[in-house]
């Protein structure tokens, strides 16, 4: 599972987001990035208790917002799709993860970002089944 210290974009999110989590005691499972063209980064933690959302907003100064939502209220929804072929002839798969509460939707249209989004998903579904 990818960890905010396994993010090579998160820049000095990720010293500021593992010292939040050891100051409110809780425990990284896995976390998924989502960038924004307007300078945005939204990033997803899956903790032991719930899952923190995090929204970075960079300018002239950086600053952070965020929430932690308890697993029983986190609503998901996934979804995965398959294309036969793209234009080299490969097949494309297509995640798409839509939560209702904390409402998001994030989409992997290459196989890597895929791959990432299936593995923040299948940690969100262990934590939250504790």
């Amino acid at each position: 599972m990818t960890k905010i210290a396994d993010i090579p974009n998160a820049g000095n999110l990720a010293g500021w987001v593992e010292h939040l989590l050891e100051t409110l005691g809780l425990d990284e499972k896995a976390t998924y990035l989502s960038e924004w063209s307007d300078h945005r980064q939204r990033l997803l933690v899956a903790c032991d208790r719930g899952l923190l959302d995090l929204i970075r907003i960079s300018g002239v100064t950086t600053s952070f917002d965020g929430t932690l939502s308890p697993w029983a209220g986190v609503e998901p929804a996934v979804s995965v799709s398959s294309r036969p072929e793209a234009f080299d002839g490969k097949p494309v798969s297509e995640v798409r993860l839509t939560l209702t509460a904390p409402a998001l939707e994030a989409q992997g249209k290459t196989d890597e970002d895929a791959d990432g989004l299936l593995d923040f998903v299948r940690a969100c579904i262990k934590a939250s089944s504790k």
